[in-house]
């Protein structure tokens, strides 16, 4: 029995071809999950390199990953209630634009020799809040610390706002997010000292140079970032933590953020406008919510009352459906007046004696309810009293019946 060689996918996930929708699908669980681009060479299964592939074109599956990635509220959605989140804490809100390409979460392992930080539910490049503290972190090391030998300490408030083995940190550091779904690309690095850095041996000029391409976020995209104080810790002083905000647009500027920093990649610089705008876009879609769930409120108010209504009504008697009906469309007059109009001249009138006795009992109760019923009356020209010419109206109809 010939040996089968063993493909890195799920048979279900090769016959699904999730790759094919990668427009809504999670980009990051595409990228480290369902890798598409396993060949059979020569009955070993190899990343981008099957026989109908180029051998040297590793990046053919990276291309797929730079596809514009969907363009859906879920990403401004989650901003929305991470900026309502901070303002809430009273923390701030950074926002910092790209000059140069950015890549994060090389070190991750993946079939393309290089990976890529993914946010695990939004499905776009993020960089950890720990790895933008450790930004900061450094910068204040090197800015205030001490070097003692080849190594610089922490000293005064360092380990105050940072934390230490002994005491945690005064503030939190949020994840450094994409303000919109950027733009991705495939970039190359060529190493020239393969066989050095692979099998110690002596670096020349004669190495064969190994192109690498790599997964990457275009430059000019712009970020969202977030610092707030731990709730119950001694970071409330709002000038120490606009001074720390200030400290981390200097640290983005000057050492940039996530890998390869050192040959330009992941340079920053503060956009302080948007802050201040995302402020007042909030607060007037914090207002359009408002509404929205009063809205809302007032609709299940009014889906309430009609199953009240509907409940009511299935146990009245004609009679009493009738005169709620002439009730509920009496807006510009008493019910009891509507009821006694429509038994003198309108669809009561022709009643049954029965239901014309109940009908006028209901009207005497409402106007005695309301102080409107009068035997009497002090006017000179009674006619002019409307309240006693009712009363008569309805003692005539009970005439017999109360005598």
């Amino acid at each position: 029995m010939t040996e089968q060689p063993f493909c890195p996918l799920y048979k279900e996930a090769v016959e699904a071809e999730p790759w094919k929708q990668i427009d809504k699908a999670n980009r990051g669980l595409l990228f480290d999950k369902f890798s598409s681009a396993w060949g059979n060479n020569r009955g070993k299964y190899e990343f981008d390199k099957g026989v109908e592939k180029d051998k040297e074109d590793a990046g053919e599956w990276l291309r797929k990953m730079t596809k514009p990635l969907n363009e859906s509220t879920q990403l401004e959605d989650a901003l929305l209630r991470r900026r309502q989140f901070v303002a809430a804490m009273g923390g701030e809100i950074l926002c910092v634009k790209s000059t140069s390409r950015f890549v994060t979460g090389m070190g991750r392992e993946h079939p393309s020799e290089n990976g890529f930080a993914w946010h695990h539910t939004l499905g776009v490049p993020y960089l950890p809040g720990s790895s933008v503290k450790g930004i900061l972190r450094s910068w204040h090391r090197e800015d205030m610390g001490e070097l003692k030998g080849k190594v610089w300490e922490e000293v005064g408030q360092t380990k105050e706002i940072f934390g230490c083995q002994e005491t945690v940190g005064e503030f939190i550091f949020l994840d450094m997010l994409p303000v919109a779904p950027p733009k991705l690309v495939v970039d190359v690095m060529t190493p020239h000292y393969g066989p050095y850095y692979e099998k110690g041996e002596i670096p020349g000029d004669w190495h064969s140079p190994v192109p690498i391409k790599f997964l990457t976020v275009e430059k000019d995209q712009e970020w969202h970032l977030a610092i707030l104080p731990r709730a119950g810790g001694n970071g409330q002083d709002r000038q120490k933590l606009k001074e720390l905000c200030e400290q981390l647009y200097e640290a983005l500027d000057y050492s940039g953020a996530g890998a390869k920093t050192a040959v330009g990649y992941g340079r920053m610089v503060s956009n302080r406008e948007l802050p201040a705008k995302w402020e007042a876009d909030d607060q007037k879609k914090l207002e359009e919510q408002r509404v929205y769930q009063r809205k809302q409120e007032l609709l299940k108010q009014e889906q309430e009352l009609l199953r009240q209504e509907q409940e009511l009504l299935k146990g009245m008697t004609p009679l009493n459906r009738q005169l709620y009906d002439l009730e509920k469309n009496s807006t510009s007059q008493e019910a009891y007046v509507t009821w006694l109009q429509e038994l003198n001249n309108g669809s009561l009138r022709d009643s049954i004696p029965e239901d014309r006795i109940n009908i006028a009992l209901r009207i005497k109760a409402e106007m005695q309810e309301k102080g409107k019923w009068k035997t009497r009356t002090s006017k000179k020209n009674p006619m002019k009293d409307k309240n006693h010419q009712k009363t008569l109206d309805v003692m005539k109809i009970l005439e017999g019946y109360e005598g």
